[in-house]
């Protein structure tokens, strides 16, 4: 798929780290109390397959094979203002994902294993980097859920501070020649429900006793 230009300087970006340069964000507001505004995304990115890198090796149960791949498509989230779900630009853009997948076997996920990663939203209201953040679960077969945790700094005040999520993600259209995903689809957050909540947090309740801030981490 095409990006916009921005995207693709993003994209070459060397480490995360450079991308939370960017952000210049923290999960505390200076002077304000704590705030928890749940949120709701929806994604679908498909995988760049020249930056696949793939190794097996010999486990203590049998074969593995590790999988490194580049996922770019579409974010798409909403939050909480109290009364009903609303667009939320700080989540909405262009999705990048880079991931680690570990699982049982030489070929396409078969079983348990485990999926790590990082991943960055280009907000389409503003085209620059406003979310970063890494993801770690478990998978079994074609699907993975587990913990995100990110960083929101974008032109929705409501939602600049730190996201912690539950994800759950589905694998599909694998590589017919080693059945490995080449597209993700899933949610941050399950759509409300009380088993999959993700919110964003802002501020703080306690402070040190030299008056520095304590933020959450």
């Amino acid at each position: 798929m095409d990006l916009p230009s921005g995207a693709k300087r993003a994209i070459t970006l060397p480490a995360t780290a450079a991308v939370l340069a960017l952000l210049g964000a923290s999960s505390a507001i200076a002077g304000n109390g704590p705030k928890v505004t749940p949120v709701d995304v929806h994604f679908l990115v498909n995988e760049v397959t020249s930056a696949r890198r793939a190794i097996t090796c010999t486990g203590q149960d049998g074969p593995y094979r590790e999988v490194r791949q580049t996922f770019v498509g579409r974010s798409e989230a909403l939050y909480f203002n109290g009364i009903t779900l609303v667009p939320d630009p700080n989540g909405t853009g262009t999705l990048v994902v880079r991931s680690k997948l570990l699982h049982k076997g030489t070929s396409g996920p078969t079983g348990f294993g485990t999926f790590s990663g990082t991943a960055y939203v280009i907000s389409d209201a503003t085209g620059t980097v406003t979310v970063v953040g890494k993801c770690l679960g478990a998978t079994n077969d074609a699907a993975a859920g587990g913990l995100c945790e990110a960083l929101v700094n974008g032109p929705n005040p409501a939602t600049n501070g730190k996201l912690i999520a539950n994800f759950d993600i589905t694998t599909s259209a694998p590589d017919p020649s080693t059945g490995d995903p080449t597209t993700l689809a899933g949610t941050l957050g399950g759509s409300g429900s009380a088993e999959h909540p993700a919110v964003v947090v802002q501020g703080f309740c306690e402070q040190d006793a030299d008056d520095t801030q304590e933020e959450v981490e």
